[in-house]
C-alpha cells in the first residue's frame, strides 16, 4: 500500500465529503501556468505532461499560479491572494516600506477563485507547497488565520489588504509539503550570507538586463517591485544596462534575514520566519518527505544514490557532509551535525519535517487524522528533492500518487 493511501484512516471513514480545488505551488526558481516555459516543460510532470492536466481530467479542480520563482515566502503569498482573488498584489505598507520596494504590484483582472471562501466547492482550498513552496504555505496559512498587528497597526483601515486581517483560518482545508524547507536547507545554509548575496546580485542582474525582453514570455521573473523590470503591460521590449538598475539590485540584499528567498532558504532564518507564525488549527498538515541518500562507509556519513536525479546528486555533496559549524552553538540546530544527514540532495529529513516548533508527530497506518497537528508521512525512499516534479519517476505512477493524495484531500471532513 502506498505510504500516503490514509483515505480510509481518518475521521471521514472513507466517504467522499468535499470537492475543494487544489492549489500547488512551486519551489526555487520554480514557475507556473501563466508561463511560457509550461507549455513545453511544466513544473510539475516536466517529463510526462502537465500535473494539473492530468489531474483535470481525473476529475480534480487543480491549479499551479505563476507566483515569482525569486520572491520572498511574504512576496509570494501577496501574490497568490491576488492571483486567486483577483485585484491588485498588495505587498503590505509596513512591509514594502520596512524592506525597500513597491508597496503595490500587477493587478489581476479575473482570479482563479474569486469566490474562495464562501459556502460549496470554493469554501476551502487544499494547498501544496513544493520546496521553497512549503516555506509559503506556513506564511499564507499564517496570514490568512492570524494576520499581521504590524499591517493592522502601521495602515490606514479603508487601505488594509484583506489578507493581513486575518480570520480565514477555515479557508484552507489542507496544507501539505512536498520536500519542503520547512525547517531550513542546509544547501542554503552552508552559502552563509556572503554566498546567497552573490548569487542574488549575479540573478538580479540577469532579470534586470532581461526583464523588458521577450524572454519573459517563456520565464517572468515577476519583480517589478524591486524595479528590477516593469509590469508587462507596460515593459518595452528590448536589453537594459544592469549597472543603471544597481541601486535597485542591491536593494534586494539590504536585509541580511528576511524578504529575500536565499536568506529564508537558510536553517537560522527558517526558525526565525517560523516563530513569527502561527498553526492553523482549522486545517489538516502533511510533511511529505523524500530521500535519496544512502549511508556510506562506515554510515556516519551519506552519500548520493546511483539513481538519484543530476541535480539532488550535484547539491548532495554539500548536503550529505556539511555539519553546519557555524550552528554548533545554537541549540535549537544540534540536529544538524549531531545526527547523519539523510537528505534529498537540497534538504535533510528533519529539513522537510514539520516544523520543530509546532505540534505534530509520526504518521502511521492506522492513524487518526485531526485537525491543527502536523503529520510527518513515511520517508519515501524512490524520491529525491526533483523527483516530485516528475523527474525519475514512472508517468502512470507519478500521476496516480498524486491522484491518490487528492482523493485522500476530499475524504477528510
Amino acid at each position: 500500500m502506498s505510504t500516503i493511501a490514509f483515505r480510509n484512516q481518518g475521521k471521514s471513514n472513507g466517504d467522499i465529503c468535499n470537492n475543494y480545488p487544489t492549489v500547488f505551488e512551486h519551489g526555487f526558481v520554480g514557475w507556473g501556468e501563466q508561463d511560457g516555459i509550461y507549455k513545453w516543460a511544466p513544473y510539475l510532470g516536466v517529463f510526462h505532461g502537465p500535473l494539473v492536466k492530468e489531474l483535470r481530467n481525473r476529475g480534480y479542480e487543480v491549479y499551479q499560479p505563476s507566483t515569482s520563482g525569486w520572491q520572498s515566502a511574504w512576496d509570494r503569498c501577496c501574490e497568490l491572494w491576488a492571483i486567486l482573488n483577483g485585484g491588485t498584489v498588495d505587498y503590505g505598507k509596513v512591509h514594502s516600506e520596512k524592506y525597500g520596494h513597491a508597496r503595490y504590484g500587477r493587478t489581476y483582472e479575473k482570479g482563479l477563485i474569486e469566490d474562495w471562501g464562501k459556502p460549496g466547492d470554493h469554501e476551502k482550498i487544499n494547498f501544496v507547497g513544493h520546496s521553497f513552496g512549503g516555506s509559503t504555505a506556513l506564511t499564507f496559512e499564517s496570514l490568512l488565520a492570524y494576520g499581521c498587528q504590524e499591517e493592522i497597526d502601521g495602515t490606514p483601515a479603508d487601505e488594509l489588504s484583506d489578507l493581513f486581517k486575518g480570520g480565514k483560518g477555515d479557508w484552507l482545508h489542507t496544507i501539505t509539503t512536498l520536500s519542503g524547507t520547512n525547517n531550513g536547507s542546509n544547501f542554503a545554509s552552508w552559502l552563509h550570507t556572503a554566498g546567497v548575496i552573490i548569487i542574488d546580485d549575479i540573478v538580479l542582474t540577469l532579470v534586470t538586463m532581461l526583464g523588458n525582453s521577450k524572454f519573459n514570455d517563456y520565464y517572468d521573473a515577476n519583480m517589478d517591485q524591486w524595479g528590477v523590470m516593469d509590469d508587462p503591460k507596460t515593459r518595452k521590449t528590448g536589453l537594459r544596462n544592469p549597472l543603471s538598475k544597481w541601486k535597485e539590485i542591491k536593494r534586494y540584499d539590504a536585509n541580511p534575514n528576511l524578504d529575500s528567498i536565499g536568506h529564508e532558504m537558510q536553517v537560522e532564518c527558517m526558525y526565525l520566519m517560523n516563530s513569527k507564525l502561527k498553526m492553523d488549527e482549522k486545517a489538516y498538515h502533511f510533511a511529505r518527505r523524500a530521500c535519496g541518500s544512502e549511508p556510506k562507509g562506515n554510515g556516519e556519513r551519506q552519500k548520493m544514490r546511483k539513481d538519484a536525479t543530476t541535480i539532488a546528486k550535484i547539491a548532495g555533496v554539500i548536503t550529505c557532509n556539511w555539519r553546519g559549524i557555524h550552528l554548533e552553538t545554537i541549540p535549537q540546530f544540534n540536529y544538524y551535525h549531531k545526527r547523519d544527514m539523510v537528505n534529498d540532495g537540497l534538504v535533510t529529513i528533519d529539513g522537510q519535517s514539520a516544523p520543530k516548533d509546532k505540534p505534530y508527530t509520526d504518521w502511521k497506518v492506522g492513524t487518526e487524522i485531526e485537525k491543527g497537528i502536523w503529520y510527518n508521512m513515511p520517508v519515501e525512499g524512490d524520491k529525491d528533492h526533483i523527483s516530485w516534479m516528475g523527474i525519475g519517476q514512472q508517468k502512470d505512477v507519478y500521476f496516480n500518487y498524486f491522484d491518490e493524495m487528492l482523493d485522500g484531500f476530499r475524504r477528510l471532513k
